[in-house]
């Protein structure tokens, strides 16, 4: 086993550390190439877990919009400028990671679909209603959640 290999197995980030200089050396052949390959996939699957974790944010302060607005118009009231804002926030990362990364745009409706269950939890702990009530498939197009100008009947802007 190499000793980069070594390096690996002990410490990832002392091994990403040294793996940068060894590139930029341009001694490849020090590198172990198993490491380099599971760290590169990676990459990939974590720009991923994050395009689901914001898409769980934005459907779950969605959802507390929408649920409020007509069940609960006394927390709308209290808590949707929050929510709304949360939206925002959350629309502009997703937008800032397509921009950065644009071939994850292929995994957006895959990552909804994953995403709203988890939304749906996040709401439903977040409100006084039986979970019933929560749609139990996003009530949403991809382009609604993910359109600035968008907000649920009933809000604007979470208000």
């Amino acid at each position: 086993m190499s000793t980069n290999a070594l390096l690996y197995a002990q410490d990832a980030y002392a091994w990403a550390q040294e793996t940068v200089e060894l590139i930029r050396a341009g001694k490849w052949h020090a590198i172990d190439p198993e490491a380099l390959m599971e760290e590169i996939g990676d990459v990939a699957k974590q720009v991923e877990r994050e395009l689901k974790h914001r898409l769980d944010i934005l459907l779950a302060h969605l959802l507390k919009l929408s649920l409020a607005a007509v069940h609960l118009p006394h927390d709308f009231e209290r808590a949707g400028r929050g929510w709304g804002l949360t939206v925002k926030r959350e629309r502009l990362q997703v937008a800032g990671l397509l921009r950065n990364t644009p071939r994850v745009r292929k995994y957006l409706a895959e990552a909804l679909t994953e995403a709203y269950p988890l939304a749906r939890l996040d709401a439903a702990q977040g409100l006084p209603l039986d979970e019933d009530i929560i749609p139990m498939h996003c009530p949403w197009s991809l382009t609604q959640v993910l359109d600035e100008a968008y907000w649920p009947e009933g809000t604007t802007e979470g208000r």
